[in-house]
């Protein structure tokens, strides 16, 4: 049997490596399932968002390398009236490492270096009306895989609708469920697939998952995929998509929006685990 491979669906426009979303949305006020095509095209709160990470050695801040990657978010709105953007843990890979530079001469020097997220940017459907919003990430939670994002610009308000975050402890397998997101750089993509299983979890090898398990899916995904929201036939969020099997594509996952709002009051706090 060859090894299990799952993968992150960060997707990088450049291959350096390759690591691998409640306000209230009218449509989604109805105990009544809609059509995914209702579903969608209500559904301008998908975030397109890019990540600018950058590589620079430590002492000297000068930048040796940058990167360029996309993942998928959305808008939701608290019960305070604040606004926030939800994406994957995943968003965020800052680290030390180690810079080795040869010189003309054929010597080698080695520095300490730092891979940072300079820039986080959202980006939205109606991109003749809202431009580009730049990104503070809030919180992140890697065992759960998600992240907390607002707007660096306060005086900002999102004049879309919102997504309605649903309850995953309601799901059953065979329930329809829908993909939003970006995948591969494509925006506003849409996919639909039914829940195939929601028992994998810790046995499988995900830590986070310990309580209940992933919500694994046929709606088709890929890199890039990333942090959008996995959605109800009401278009309730119930998940974030994070994960794609490596060996057949059609097999996603994502976690369950009920592990999210357990760790809010956290995200909110800027706690980053």
């Amino acid at each position: 049997m060859s090894p299990r491979k799952t993968v992150w669906l960060g997707f990088l426009s450049a291959f350096l490596f390759i690591p691998l979303l409640s306000g209230c949305a009218n449509f989604a006020r109805s105990n009544a399932p809609l059509t995914f095509q209702q579903i969608y095209k209500e559904a301008d709160y998908v975030a397109y968002i890019t990540v600018v990470d950058v590589i620079r050695i430590t002492k000297t801040k000068e930048k040796v390398h940058e990167v360029h990657r996309s993942l998928s978010g959305f808008v939701w709105l608290d019960e305070t009236g604040k606004q926030y953007i939800f994406s994957a843990c995943h968003i965020q890979r800052d680290r030390k490492m180690n810079i080795r530079r040869q010189n003309k001469d054929g010597s080698v020097d080695e520095f300490e270096g730092e891979l940072k997220a300079e820039k986080i940017t959202a980006h939205f459907q109606d991109e003749l009306n809202i431009p580009p919003q730049e990104l503070v990430l809030l919180g992140c939670d890697s065992l759960v895989d998600a992240t907390l994002l607002a707007f660096k610009d306060k005086n900002f308000w999102f004049k879309k609708n919102f997504a309605v975050l649903g309850d995953s402890s309601k799901l059953n397998v065979a329930d329809p469920v829908m993909a939003l997101g970006s995948p591969l750089g494509y925006k506003w993509m849409g996919a639909v697939g039914h829940i195939m299983n929601l028992r994998i979890g810790k046995d499988f090898g995900y830590e986070g998952y310990k309580n209940g398990g992933l919500i694994v899916h046929s709606a088709m995904m890929n890199f890039g995929s990333s942090g959008g929201p996995l959605v109800n036939a009401r278009g309730e969020v119930i998940g974030l998509n994070i994960l794609i099997h490596g060996d057949v594509n059609q097999i996603g996952m994502a976690n369950r929006i009920n592990d999210v709002k357990a760790i809010l009051k956290d995200l909110k706090n800027g706690v980053i685990r």
